[in-house]
């Protein structure tokens, strides 16, 4: 059986046999134009990374170049991130000032298990400015947490902006020589924000971020 195999496209569009399905796939992976239905889940943004050696930062930020009213849900993918103080506590935070500030009217819980035994607890995250993700994170080499943390209801229009914003959390790590796992969720109050989100970032509540990775992408509702 032959195949074709494509190496390089000089173009970004591509049409099919009518001009009313043609679309363009961008510099980044998005994809835009045309009914072809691949418009559908999570759409790359952008990624930033911390090597390891590399400047430590206080945060991994998006700005308000790549929160926009695009999106009302967004999806952060990180890896390993560690920070450069022991034990401290991961945070995200959603800002409506692009990064001056974080919003602070949420309430959330988050629970915990050790992988290695039955070791399990809960946790109060109220008033976490925006979302406690990990507690008690190390700097050893092998230290750093990897997950997921999706947020949904950003307030990308007038009708958004008044609803209830959801943030859910999925992460691994290690603290204190064991491994761990930690499911959260919080929620900003409906009518509560004066104007959309524009600016997501990660951070420690104490030091700086030592290396880890985080890959932002956004969901379109329809």
């Amino acid at each position: 059986m032959s195949k074709l195999v494509v190496t390089n496209i000089e173009t970004q569009n591509i049409k099919f046999d009518s001009d009313t399905t043609a679309f363009t796939i961008g510099s980044g992976g998005n994809i835009s134009g045309g009914s072809h239905g691949l418009n559908q889940g999570y759409q790359f943004i952008a990624h930033s990374k911390i090597d390891i050696g590399g400047s430590a930062a206080f945060t991994i930020l998006f700005n308000s170049s790549l929160v926009t009213s695009a999106f009302n849900n967004y999806r952060l993918v990180f890896n390993n991130l560690r920070p450069t103080q022991n034990g401290v506590q991961l945070y995200v935070r959603c800002s409506i000032d692009n990064g001056n500030s974080g919003l602070s009217n949420n309430q959330g819980q988050k629970t915990y298990f050790r992988l290695n035994s039955n070791h399990t607890g809960n946790e109060d995250d109220n008033g976490s400015n925006t979302h406690e993700i990990a507690t008690n994170v190390g700097t050893d080499q092998y230290d750093g947490v990897t997950g997921i943390v999706d947020i949904y209801g950003t307030g990308n229009n007038s009708v958004n902006l008044q609803r209830t914003m959801v943030i859910q959390s999925r992460v691994t790590g290690r603290e204190d020589s064991y491994y761990y796992k930690w499911d959260g969720a919080s929620y900003v109050a409906a009518g509560t924000r004066s104007s959309m989100v524009n600016c997501i970032f990660f951070l420690f509540n104490a030091g700086n971020i030592a290396d880890g990775a985080v890959t932002l992408y956004g969901l379109k509702e329809s």
